[in-house]
């Protein structure tokens, strides 16, 4: 089975503002539908962060898809370990965070895929690809998935998590 790593930039672009970005998130993860999907705890920090920043109404519209996303998609949401540690001592260049991302990613021999131009760069992190058809989830699902629209992030919440 295949084995990815995203960022929190990738699961919170299903919402971006940007359609572009939108779609290629979204369609980023009906193609990976059947790979083991790994995240660290840290990325899904930032991404509650971001939602529970957000008004309660939006949230209320929010949480019905995320919640059977996670239901239909299972991602393994994991946490450092002491390997992740001393991985991260091979990086530079970026935060400490992307370093612990990226570091995370090796420990467990998975592709990282980002959105993240500061990261995307780097030999270690792969670019979601560009898409502009969007295709849609089985049909709760996209119900949901259109109803969670209401709440839409900006591309520097994406970027700086």
């Amino acid at each position: 089975m295949k084995r990815i790593c995203v960022d929190a930039s990738v699961f919170l672009g299903m919402n971006s503002q940007d359609e572009s970005t939108r779609i290629s998130c979204k369609n980023f993860f009906i193609d990976n539908n059947q790979a083991e999907i790994l995240m660290n705890l840290e990325q899904v920090g930032i991404c509650d962060d971001v939602i529970w920043s957000c008004s309660f109404k939006l949230q209320s519209r929010y949480w019905p898809f995320m919640d059977l996303f996670h239901t239909l998609m299972p991602i393994r949401r994991m946490p450092y370990s002491s390997m992740t540690v001393q991985l991260l001592e091979e990086l530079e260049n970026c935060s400490i965070t992307d370093r612990l991302n990226i570091a995370f990613a090796v420990e467990h021999s998975a592709k990282l895929y980002s959105i993240n131009p500061k990261l995307v760069g780097n030999n270690k992190v792969l670019a979601v690809p560009l898409v502009h058809e969007e295709r849609e989830f089985s049909h709760q699902l996209e119900k949901n998935y259109r109803q969670s629209l209401e709440l839409r992030t900006a591309k520097t919440v994406l970027i700086n998590g």
